[in-house]
């Protein structure tokens, strides 16, 4: 179920024409990386955390939030967090911790069920995939791929492209009828390995006429904040984050991209005794 923290929130009638952006916890983190830099890129939009999301399939989690920047230590963070830019009707839902695999159905039915309820205009999800599973044709050009319904506002995918994001390539194997949702199989299928929600997102939102797209980066583990820049600056472009003063737009500096406070805490550090 979703919490919300304020009344003016009232499920399928507060975010009508309004986008979602959403992480999906896959290979690298990638989804999520990109999340934290737009909270800390939306410029005079400040984000409003406005509710959190609970359900059985997401792994608990609770501790301090890592975005404090006031001294702040009580706030909590848990699993899965909402935030509104409201100047540019924008909601973000920021998960910390990942969908159980027995609950992944479940919880993607339940969550394109309070999409469709919200009649949200477009619906983004960032998300990666192994790039150690690259076929021979994707190896070349850039490492970047999208996946969009048939609602998906076709101008998107036609920016994309002149952004060098390729459609997905579909992938032909032995005995693609065995695989779940294989769809038109002679047609070969969509192959996202350790992508998390995303593709039975694709494949729920599809089935609905939800308007989706999935920004999609091949990615391995380490060290993954280079990537995620990336897909942060081709949203910036098509969806407009951040927002330049007089100066910068007469300057032919590329404005400079603030790195997420949350950013700092990748090496660990003692848990303050404030959350308790």
């Amino acid at each position: 179920m979703f919490k919300y923290f304020t009344e003016d929130v009232v499920d399928g009638k507060t975010f009508v024409d309004h986008t979602l952006f959403l992480s999906a916890v896959s290979v690298g983190n990638v989804g999520q990386l990109a999340v934290d830099v737009i909270l800390a890129n939306a410029g005079p939009s400040v984000p409003q955390k406005i509710g959190r999301l609970f359900h059985p399939g997401l792994e608990a989690v609770v501790g301090t939030d890592p975005s404090f920047s006031n001294g702040d230590l009580s706030k909590l963070v848990t699993s899965c967090e909402v935030f509104i830019l409201r100047e540019k009707k924008y909601v973000i839902i920021h998960f910390h911790a990942p969908v159980s695999m027995k609950l992944r159905a479940q919880f993607v039915d339940f969550l394109c069920d309070w999409i469709e309820r919200q009649k949200f205009r477009q619906v983004v999800c960032f998300s990666s995939t192994f790039a150690s599973d690259r076929n021979d044709q994707q190896l070349e050009g850039v490492p970047l791929r999208f996946i969009a319904t048939d609602k998906s506002e076709a101008t998107l995918a036609e920016r994309l492209k002149k952004l060098d994001w390729e459609q997905l390539e579909k992938r032909l194997f032995p005995a693609p009828a065995v695989i779940e949702g294989a769809g038109n199989i002679e047609d070969g299928i969509l192959h996202l390995p350790g992508s998390g929600i995303t593709l039975r997102m694709f494949e729920k939102c599809q089935a609905l006429g939800i308007p989706f797209l999935a920004l999609v980066m091949f990615a391995s583990e380490g060290d993954n904040t280079p990537e995620a820049l990336t897909m942060f600056e081709a949203a910036n472009k098509l969806f407009t984050f951040t927002v330049k003063d007089d100066n910068q737009e007469r300057s032919t500096t590329p404005t400079p991209i603030t790195i997420p406070l949350t950013w700092s805490h990748f090496h660990g550090r003692s848990h303050p005794i404030e959350m308790y």
